[in-house]
């Protein structure tokens, strides 16, 4: 069983237009066409059984927008399972929240870069520990972000003094790319061992980059330092599909020199018991 819990796709009416730009910005060419059927094709291609989808609102004004189509989705698909979002500047965030958790949704995202914020904003504080409270996990972007390498809302020392703001035994958080993207080694001595979950998002695999083609940009003796720091229990599958190569990701994670029990721990098994889904 494989659940993918990093992953993006797009409405129909800016699809092009946003896999287009996010391209241009990143050099990297998807692995598939950013829409709901073509990501339950590419599902069947790399054998993962569940997709979490994880929206961006980079304007208060589309928090509203999102959440309907979250909401919508989830009552329509069963594979794909979609996350609220959250602006830090949207004013009335413990209604909309709740509507989420009323609503059945799992989880929001939150990601400093697109929306121009410092992670250790009280703006996100207060936003987290509301969503805490509701039970609600949270998945930030932790890191510098390809597209943007000189927004540096979130780096590793934003994240720390994020983490010094909130209590993280009483909700579940979630920094994906293995801590902090572009900063594997700051993420290991400073964030990792912490009570909380990374995923694997952009941190191993190929990814298909416009000039130099497929790119293998596993780190291994890196990764594999890290996952024993922070221990497989407390580490989830992402791939960041579509920049990712899902199915590369997980045939380099089965490489690892790591027990069954630790890869189905990541792959499966920690997603299934934050998101209630019967392991298969």
């Amino acid at each position: 069983m494989i659940i993918d819990f990093h992953t993006h796709i797009f409405p129909d009416v800016i699809v092009k237009k946003a896999l287009n730009n996010l391209s241009k910005a990143i050099s990297f060419v998807p692995f598939f066409d950013g829409t709901d059927i073509g990501i339950l094709k590419d599902m069947e291609r790399t054998g993962v059984n569940y997709s979490i989808i994880l929206p961006v609102a980079t304007k208060p004004e589309q928090v509203e927008i999102v959440n309907d189509q979250t909401i919508f989705m989830n009552k329509r698909e069963k594979k794909i399972i979609f996350f609220g979002t959250m602006h830090p500047d949207y004013i009335d965030y413990k209604k909309e929240l709740k509507r989420l958790k009323d609503n059945g949704v799992k989880g929001i995202k939150l990601h400093p870069v697109y929306q121009l914020t410092d992670m250790d904003s009280n703006l996100y504080v207060d936003i987290v520990n509301e969503a805490f409270k509701l039970g609600l996990i949270v998945v930030f972007h932790a890191g510098l972000d390809p597209g943007f390498p000189e927004r540096i809302y979130s780096s590793y020392k934003k994240i720390l003094s994020f983490l010094e703001k909130i209590d993280l035994n009483k909700g579940n958080l979630v920094l994906a790319h293995m801590g902090s993207l572009d900063e594997f080694s700051e993420s290991y001595e400073y964030i990792l061992g912490k009570n909380l979950y990374i995923d694997t998002a952009m941190s191993f695999g190929t990814i298909n980059h416009m000039e130099k083609g497929l790119v293998d940009i596993t780190n291994r003796d890196l990764i594999i330092k890290m996952i024993r720091k922070h221990g497989s229990k407390k580490i989830l599958f992402g791939s960041d599909n579509p920049w990712m190569d899902a199915k590369s990701m997980v045939d380099v994670l089965n490489s690892f020199p790591l027990t069954k029990e630790e890869k189905d721990n990541i792959l499966f098994k920690n997603a299934c018991k934050l998101l209630s889904i019967k392991e298969e």
